[in-house]
């Protein structure tokens, strides 16, 4: 199956509410959420995205409830001050 390099890919809209790319052999790193402040759900799950989680998603996402990164190559620390205190209607992850 071709991938697709997110990197390469068109920004997320900012109208938007949620995304589902669950198991579509993306790779390179997370898009830049610092646009979508209605993001609701993301999963992003079995994929093979790299890198960090974006600092600007703990800022964008504050009405997320639904997050999925699981089974990618995410590096990194999740620092509680910046992304978890954002997120008070985080429900799954």
């Amino acid at each position: 199956m071709p991938t697709t390099n997110l990197r390469t890919a068109a920004p997320l809209p900012n109208e938007l509410v949620y995304i589902d790319v669950m198991n579509n052999s993306l790779t390179g790193p997370l898009p830049d959420f610092s646009e979508t402040p209605e993001l609701t759900l993301a999963d992003f799950s079995q994929n093979q995205l790299t890198g960090f989680l974006p600092p600007s998603f703990g800022a964008a996402a504050s009405n997320m409830v639904y997050l999925d990164l699981s089974q990618n190559k995410l590096s990194g620390d999740i620092n509680p001050g910046t992304l978890w205190e954002r997120l008070p209607q985080l429900q799954y992850c």
